[in-house]
């Protein structure tokens, strides 16, 4: 089972486009957070093939599931969304050139398992399952986050799944990396910040060896990533599926509060002093 995707969940499920985190810096009081700055509607497409009457096993289909974005504090920052929304959305189920159309994504699919099939010829096959879902986590700080999730089985061992987070500053409409947002001489902090919070989420104790316990990182040692979210909350980082160790551990979020955070991050904007409760 996944651990920690509950605050993603969350975050895409009930606090999208909440509007930007209006509280006073450090030491005063909150205040009301004004009406949420982005507004937009979401988009679902689905094509099957095969039984799909009353829940046949037989049912290959894709599934889509995208927001378009109405309003925006600027044009800048809504054609940025709108072009990584289209992007994502248009990409091939395997990857390659973006496609012209939500139909053609779905119709490529149907199409290569339908020669899959009869490629097989008598060997039995299994059906194929793909779901991507787009969605915006959230307008704050002055950053607008977003999650590309896509699931799919196409006939293989298992299952598999990954998530991709993207930031864009709201008053220009650039993307940000996690190194324009936060200190990059505060990586060994953030870094062990973020062991405590993922030896919480994996239920490790502080002594537990991560080696022995199936992980795997690139020095030896626990390492943020660069597939970061700022919300209303503070930061999320997921870890993907073989990221840092097989499928059976699965993927791994976690969450670090603005009050652990609040002094690593860059004193320009949009996070800068503002940043947290």
């Amino acid at each position: 089972m996944t651990a920690g995707r509950g605050t993603l969940r969350k975050l895409a499920l009930g606090v999208i486009a909440m509007g930007a985190l209006a509280q006073l810096v450090a030491g005063c009081g909150p205040r009301q957070p004004p009406p949420a700055r982005i507004r937009y509607v979401t988009h679902r497409a689905e094509k099957s093939f095969g039984d799909c009457g009353g829940g046949g096993a037989q049912c290959t289909r894709i599934k889509l599931r995208w927001p378009e974005v109405l309003e925006a504090p600027n044009t800048a920052v809504k054609e940025s969304l709108s072009v990584f929304i289209r992007t994502c959305l248009l990409q091939p189920y395997d990857g390659g050139a973006p496609l012209t159309s939500a139909d053609s994504v779905m119709a490529r699919f149907i199409a290569a398992y339908r020669a899959f099939v009869a490629e097989s010829l008598s060997i039995p096959t299994v059906p194929w399952k793909f779901e991507r879902t787009i969605a915006l986590l959230g307008d704050t700080l002055g950053v607008a986050s977003a999650a590309v999730t896509e699931w799919s089985f196409l006939g293989g061992a298992h299952p598999n799944s990954t998530t991709r987070l993207a930031n864009f500053e709201i008053a220009s409409g650039h993307a940000l990396r996690p190194s324009d947002l936060l200190l990059g001489t505060a990586r060994a902090q953030l870094d062990s910040l973020g062991e405590q919070a993922f030896r919480r989420v994996r239920r490790l104790p502080p002594g537990a060896d991560l080696g022995t316990a199936g992980f795997m990182f690139k020095t030896g040692r626990f390492q943020l990533n660069d597939n970061m979210a700022v919300t209303r909350t503070g930061l999320i980082f997921f870890f993907n599926e073989y990221e840092i160790g097989p499928h059976a551990l699965g993927a791994t979020e976690i969450a670090l509060p603005w009050s652990e955070v609040r002094d690593y991050v860059r004193i320009e904007r949009p996070l800068g002093p503002r940043a947290g409760p």
